[in-house]
């Protein structure tokens, strides 16, 4: 009977040393993948540091080629409106200087 219980004991003992070194194994594993995960985050913030510097530029870029269009337009816009303006002052000018002829026609008359 004694011998059965030692055997029995030994049994749970030899399962509760086994249980341990498999807690450490696990333990161990885990370690490992957060090692390999921290790496990776660390690369993809890396990546991401590299494409949002890109990104930045770009859009100085974008935003430089934008203001620079603008300002052609606006010079554009004020050429056209000077032009217009040229215009219709000869047109105006015109009308008077017609305007002036048929009066005299119709003073003749």
């Amino acid at each position: 009977m004694e011998t059965l219980i030692t055997f029995i004991y030994g049994i749970l003992t030899c399962g509760i040393v086994g249980a341990v070194v498999y807690g450490i194994y696990q333990i161990r594993e885990v370690v490992e993948d957060s090692d390999n995960l921290e790496d990776e985050l660390s690369d993809l913030q890396s990546k991401y540091n590299v494409l949002e510097r890109e990104l930045n530029s770009k859009l100085d870029v974008v935003s430089d080629k934008i203001i620079a269009v603008d300002n052609k337009l606006d010079k554009m816009y004020q050429q056209a409106s000077d032009e217009m303006g040229e215009r219709l002052e000869e047109i105006e000018e015109d009308i008077n200087s017609i305007e002036d002829d048929l009066n005299k026609l119709q003073i003749k008359e």
